[in-house]
């Protein structure tokens, strides 16, 4: 008597053919995790190993003389079986990893979407120059070891009050390329901070130019202001992770809507890379303002870049 792979008493050697058939109604391809945070490299590797013992399983001879060949036909169905739990297994652990990473892509997004402020702002950054970006990534990829993860600054230079990345410094080419992303004129006329753009003899609260937005010199002749960072650059590159960030989310996150708001050229230009506490002749209650409006940006950036971290970087 002679009993097959196929037959009722092999039952899970069929059920292998059936279990692979139907993969791929629930087994999305591979390009669907393109577009995420991270992959599931170790758990379509998985899943491909077991297809190949699956493969060699069925390659095998599945004909059987009953009941002369009985042990090999329950040694046949065994593996049959164990491999049909481990596929069921891969399957399973690949699609908890996927939706695992779509969740965080969409904390991710979440994260970049708090960045752009849209309670406060009308502004939408435009595309950055690729040949910036590229800048920003061959500087971060130049860095190694510490340089990833640079100790927190203690403060601004006490010789000039500045925040700095002195030359010489690991992150100099870094910082200089991500400054080099700054928006370039003409800025859009939208609202920074709640606030819409200053017009030409409208009060400037930071005391400067006479306390009255002047005219720009020049042929551009409007408003003679700009946006600032509110948290200089040169400041951000100690934040905690932000050197660990994606080349693109480090610009993000730089010249977010979240980091600009409207000042008056007299006064961005006297404030730099300092902290506001230290512009001179800064009207008082508006350097208050401002000293307030800086730790509330660097609570709300660093909130940010945590996020983006645990999420895909």
């Amino acid at each position: 008597m002679t009993r097959t792979g196929r037959s009722g008493r092999s039952l899970p050697a069929m059920l292998v053919a059936v279990l692979v058939a139907l993969l791929a109604f629930i087994w999305p391809p591979v390009a669907a995790a393109q577009s995420v945070a991270t992959d599931c490299s170790a758990e379509q590797a998985a899943l491909a190993s077991v297809h190949s013992q699956i493969d060699a399983h069925n390659a095998k001879p599945h004909r059987f003389e009953l009941p002369r060949q009985a042990a090999a036909l329950a040694a046949y169905d065994a593996e049959a079986a164990q491999l049909n739990a481990a596929q069921t297994t891969a399957i399973q652990n690949l699609q908890a990893c996927r939706q695992r990473v779509q969740a965080m892509e969409q904390e991710r997004q979440r994260a970049l979407d708090d960045l752009l402020d849209r309670a406060n702002s009308d502004y939408t950054p435009g595309p950055v120059d690729p040949a910036k970006v590229r800048a920003v990534r061959d500087a971060w990829n130049g860095l190694t070891g510490a340089g990833r993860r640079p100790s927190p600054s203690t403060g601004p230079n006490p010789a000039t009050r500045q925040w700095e990345v002195p030359p010489g410094s690991p992150l100099k080419p870094l910082y200089d390329a991500v400054r080099a992303t700054t928006p370039e004129w003409p800025f859009p006329n939208v609202r920074l901070q709640g606030a819409a753009r200053p017009r030409i003899g409208d009060p400037d609260p930071s005391g400067y130019g006479g306390g009255v937005i002047g005219r720009a010199p020049g042929p551009r002749g409007g408003p003679n202001v700009s946006p600032d960072h509110i948290v200089p650059i040169a400041r951000m590159m100690y934040l905690r992770g932000y050197t660990r960030l994606s080349p693109e989310n480090m610009i993000a996150v730089a010249n977010s809507p979240v980091n600009l708001q409207w000042m008056s050229r007299l006064a961005n230009s006297a404030k730099s890379s300092k902290s506001i506490a230290d512009v001179p002749k800064a009207d008082p209650v508006w350097a208050r303002s401002q000293v307030a409006l800086e730790k509330q940006t660097l609570t709300r950036l660093q909130d940010i870049i945590d996020r983006l971290l645990a999420n895909g970087g």
